[in-house]
């Protein structure tokens, strides 16, 4: 096996782990947006989900630099070209496609039911808002402001 083909396989197999611990994060995830008191776990999903995003694009980077060289093309293309040149891949390749596919689907109903949660909070705060008046802005500091653009009307006289 050449150099380049160990490359592809080792750095499939290290962006199927990644992909596995992605999926395991998002099922966190899920179960965290499920419950009544889930900022922390949430917080805690966000810090995980944005490390793993960034090892997930470094191993694609070393997939598609190995696909490079084996004279192949990036991406999906180049990973279903390196299977069916190489049956070993197959498997790993089936797995890798699979557990993204996944992981797409659940990220996606996890970014809809934030989506949910967050439209009942704006709709809260709007039917609340006469109620309390216009509470104002703050500013950068915490002070009480206004918003940008507006300003207080000076009159003379």
């Amino acid at each position: 096996m050449s150099a380049s083909l160990q490359a592809l396989q080792s750095s499939l197999e290290t962006e199927l782990a990644l992909v596995q611990r992605f999926l395991g994060i998002l099922k966190a995830e899920a179960e965290a947006l499920e419950q009544p008191d889930h900022s922390e776990a949430l917080n805690s999903s966000t810090r995980d989900k944005n490390a793993c995003i960034e090892q997930l694009l470094e191993a694609g980077r070393s997939r598609d630099d190995a696909l490079r060289e084996l004279g192949l093309d990036i991406g999906r293309a180049g990973l279903d070209e390196a299977a069916a040149a190489h049956p070993f891949l197959q498997d790993t390749c089936v797995r890798l496609f699979e557990l993204s596919q996944q992981a797409s689907q659940l990220n996606a109903a996890n970014g809809a039911m934030i989506s949910t949660y967050l439209k009942h909070t704006q709709q809260a705060l709007h039917a609340l808002q006469p109620l309390v008046g216009n509470p104002g802005l703050y500013d950068a500091s915490g002070r009480p402001g206004q918003a940008k653009g507006q300003r207080k009307a000076i009159t003379a006289g």
